[in-house]
């Protein structure tokens, strides 16, 4: 009869397995800088703007979104109404801007496995 760490061995078609036996290989470890790309977080403006351009490259001007073109370009799928129900509160338009904003900083569960 094989024991436990053989049977597991013979799975992965080793004789040792590092992590089982507490003998992990040394890994180098580069620093993340704000700098850096992995430490960026996705840039959602740029994405939507990317595709809006993909569809309707004619609503841009000079790098720019024409709303009056794209409007024009819409037909009557465009509702200009202001809204009637909604939630609304003073500095709605900058926290939107915000949350729109890419972080250069970790996410707090990064933080917590470096430091682990």
């Amino acid at each position: 009869m094989h024991n436990t760490k053989s049977n597991i061995a013979a799975l992965h078609g080793s004789a040792t397995i590092p992590y089982m036996t507490g003998r992990e290989p040394k890994r180098n470890v580069n620093k993340i800088t704000s700098h850096d790309p992995e430490a960026q977080s996705v840039d959602v403006t740029a994405g939507n703007l990317r595709r809006l351009k993909a569809v309707f490259p004619e609503a841009f001007t000079e790098g720019k979104v024409d709303f009056d073109v794209l409007q024009q370009l819409l037909g009557d799928e465009v509702d200009e109404r202001e809204e009637k129900y909604g939630l609304n509160w003073h500095g709605k338009r900058r926290a939107r801007q915000l949350a729109l904003t890419p972080s250069t900083r970790p996410a707090p569960c990064v933080l917590a496995r470096r430091r682990a």
